[in-house]
C-alpha cells in the first residue's frame, strides 16, 4: 500500500495535487482500456429510440446492449444507466434511471479520512472504505431515489429533457445510494490505491430469496503480508455485519469471495458465458481481541446473466464487456 504511505506525509495542498495528477493518469488509462463507450449498464435513453424487435417462434422479443464489465478507473463524463422499463408492445427506455459522473471529490475526502488511520492490510482498507462510502452517501434516507430523478411526461411514451441533469453528486448525503453507487466509489478508490478492480453489472441470489440485479467488483492485488497476488469478488453494498459478543451490530465489512480456488477456465466462464461464483454467507463476531467468522448454511450466488430478465420476453442481443483487464 505504497500510495497510503505516500499521502500520510502530505499536507492538504500537497494531497490535492498528488490526487489530481494521479486521477489524470488514471483517466488516460481508462480511455485506453474502455475506448468505445461512455456508458456503464443498459444502453438505453430516457426516450425509447434504442431497441430492436425480433420475432422468435411467433413470440415478439426485443433486445438491447448492456455494458456489464468495466475495468479500471471510471472517469468523469461516463454515464451509469441502472434501470429500465418496458411495455407489452416493446417500448423500452431507461425511465430516467441514469446519472452522469460529475465529481470525484470523494477521492480527496477519503484520502483525508484514511491518512491518519492505522491500516494493517488491504482488508483493513476495505473496511474503512465501506465506512466512508456509507457516510458519504448518507445513512438516513432524506429523498426517494425515484423522486430525485423523476422525469416529466411529454406524451406518447416520451419525456421532456430533464431541467436539472441527473448526476452522481446528487446522491451525496441523501441516504438513497444503492449498489451501483457503492461499486462505482469503491472501484475508483481501489484504483487510486493501486488495486486493480473491475465493476460488474450482474445478479446475486441468496437461498430462499428472489434473485436481483446487482453491481459488485472483482479485484486483484499483491497481498501486503504474503507477497502473493490474490483475487477476490468483493461486494460493498450487500455487506456483512460485525457483532459483539451480545450480538449487537458494531460495524460492517464488505462481503468477499476468495477466487484462488477457481480455475482460469471457471473465471473466464463467469465473465463470458454466464458461469456462477458461489460461497457461504457469513457475518463476523468479536470475541475479545479475535474476529471470528460466523458462517450460515445459506449461500450467495453471483453471475452475469445471458438474459436481462427472466420473464416478459426480454433478451439481450449483445453484451458489451469492455476490455477485460483481470488476468490470472
Amino acid at each position: 500500500m505504497d500510495f497510503l504511505e505516500e499521502i500520510k506525509k502530505l499536507n492538504d495542498e500537497e494531497l490535492k495535487k498528488v490526487i489530481s495528477e494521479k486521477v489524470e493518469n488514471l483517466e488516460s488509462e481508462s480511455l485506453e482500456l474502455n475506448p468505445d463507450s461512455n456508458i456503464i449498464g443498459y444502453h438505453l435513453n430516457y426516450n425509447p429510440d434504442d431497441y430492436r424487435i425480433t420475432d422468435f417462434d411467433d413470440e415478439i422479443t426485443f433486445g438491447f446492449d448492456v455494458s456489464c464489465f468495466n475495468s479500471g478507473y471510471i472517469r468523469k463524463g461516463c454515464r451509469i444507466v441502472y434501470g429500465f422499463c418496458y411495455d407489452n408492445i416493446g417500448i423500452v427506455s431507461n425511465n430516467g434511471c441514469y446519472y452522469d459522473i460529475d465529481t470525484d471529490d470523494y477521492l480527496y475526502e477519503f484520502c483525508k479520512f484514511i491518512k491518519d488511520k492505522e491500516v494493517s492490510d488491504e482488508f483493513d482498507l476495505f473496511d474503512y472504505m465501506l465506512e466512508f462510502i456509507r457516510n458519504y452517501l448518507g445513512l438516513i434516507k432524506t429523498k426517494d431515489r425515484d423522486d430525485m430523478f423523476k422525469m416529466i411526461w411529454r406524451g406518447y411514451r416520451t419525456y421532456f429533457p430533464p431541467s436539472v441533469e441527473h448526476t452522481f453528486s446528487s446522491f451525496k448525503g441523501q441516504g438513497n445510494g444503492m449498489c451501483t453507487e457503492y461499486s462505482l466509489m469503491a472501484q475508483n478508490i481501489l484504483e487510486l490505491f493501486d488495486i486493480d478492480s473491475s465493476l460488474i453489472i450482474g445478479k446475486v441470489s441468496e437461498e430462499g430469496e428472489r434473485e436481483e440485479f446487482h453491481a459488485f467488483n472483482i479485484i486483484s492485488f499483491v497481498d501486503s503480508e504474503s507477497g502473493e497476488e490474490v483475487e477476490f469478488l468483493i461486494d460493498f453494498a450487500n455487506c456483512t455485519e460485525v457483532f459483539d459478543i451480545n450480538f449487537n451490530t458494531i460495524g460492517y465489512s464488505p462481503y468477499v469471495i476468495d477466487l484462488t480456488n477457481y480455475s482460469d477456465e471457471e473465471i473466464d466462464d463467469f465473465i463470458n458465458n454466464g458461469g456462477h461464483i458461489s460461497s457461504d454467507d457469513f457475518d463476523y463476531i468479536i470475541f475479545g481481541d479475535n474476529l471470528v467468522l460466523l458462517g450460515y448454511e445459506s449461500k450467495r450466488d453471483y453471475y452475469i446473466p445471458d438474459d436481462i430478465i427472466d420473464f416478459g420476453g426480454i433478451v439481450v442481443d449483445e453484451k458489451v464487456r469492455v476490455n477485460k483487464r483481470i488476468q490470472r
